[in-house]
């Protein structure tokens, strides 16, 4: 019996490069994923699971797992592996922090730049030969410097947001379940503030969170409506944390001066509304979207499952 599975087909090269380190099959990608790892996984110890696949890696998989051990989930966000069934089974699930901390805290400051200097629509109007925006106000946008930068959620990806925003003379504020140590907000130079109260004061809300039951819709009709009308949503962590219904009135209403958005709640389904805003910037979930981070996770994910098998501690543990 080999040890792991990997959920999709890989090339023979890429194959051979794990079973060096740790003896491996891949789907055959002939069947709907899904089926097939259902017919598969009772004969392996541990998971690679690369996706797509619709039903992510659920119960009723997990319950025909008997000799699963841990599941290795490429990528930060794991909320496609059912966590509470993967308890009840005790399997390991572990993820890719590490890899993808930079790419996507770049990209949140690229939207962040891009939304508030109004590039995306400066391009557009060049490409539409609008030379009426030129030398007017038509296209004069907000400055960052002073602005004030709300992180929910200060983990890597927050702290690493925080450190690249400060550069461009943002002031940095947070919150979180747990208050960073004293030591931390100086070295990020954040200043803590009660969820209600950041909403109320911030220019810019950028959350980065897990998409848990404890953060689906953390942002609805009344957060939102906290917002002032000058400020903009940054969302570069999961479509779900914000009520993607709710968030679309508030723009529409001009309750908000817009947003920027990498992750929707029905990916790859994207709101026509969203489609027909000009205050809007829409990217397909690219935070880590470049050739080296999507390397950098696939060799953690790998290096999860060889950790776990020398016997040692899986510290990219999450359930």
């Amino acid at each position: 019996m080999k040890k792991v599975l990997i959920t999709l087909p890989l090339s023979k090269k890429r194959l051979e490069a794990i079973n060096q380190h740790i003896p491996a099959d891949c789907l055959s990608g002939e069947k709907d994923l899904y089926e097939e790892v259902s017919e598969r996984i009772s004969n392996y110890e541990a998971l690679l699971f690369l996706g797509p696949m619709k039903k992510g890696i659920d119960a009723p998989l997990l319950a025909k797992a008997k000799n699963l051990k841990i599941i290795s989930n490429y990528g930060v966000g794991y909320d496609r592996v059912d966590g509470q069934a993967a308890k009840t089974h005790d399997i390991i699930v572990a993820n890719t922090p590490h890899s993808v901390t930079a790419p996507t805290a770049n990209l949140a400051i690229g939207l962040i730049l891009s939304l508030c200097r109004r590039i995306v629509v400066s391009d557009r109007a060049i490409r539409q030969k609008n030379t009426k925006s030129w030398y007017n106000s038509q296209l004069v946008s907000t400055k960052l410097h002073g602005k004030k930068l709300g992180i929910v959620g200060m983990g890597r990806i927050g702290k690493a947001v925080a450190e690249r925003a400060k550069v461009f003379g943002i002031d940095i504020f947070y919150y979180q379940r747990n208050r960073l140590s004293i030591d931390l907000e100086k070295k990020y130079n954040a200043t803590y503030l009660p969820f209600n109260d950041l909403l109320q004061q911030v220019d810019i809300l950028s959350p980065h969170l897990p998409l848990t039951p404890s953060t689906h819709h953390l942002f609805g009709a009344k957060e939102l409506a906290l917002l002032k009308p000058t400020s903009f949503i940054i969302n570069t962590s999961r479509g779900s944390v914000f009520d993607e219904p709710e968030l679309i009135k508030i723009l529409e209403q001009g309750k908000i001066a817009g947003a920027a958005l990498d992750v929707f709640e029905t990916e790859p389904k994207v709101p026509e509304a969203l489609l027909n805003m000009e205050n809007v910037i829409l990217t397909p979930h690219i935070g880590t979207g470049c050739h080296e981070a999507r390397a950098d996770m696939f060799d953690e994910a790998v290096e999860n499952l060889v950790v776990y098998f020398n016997g040692q501690e899986v510290t990219n543990r999450v359930v």
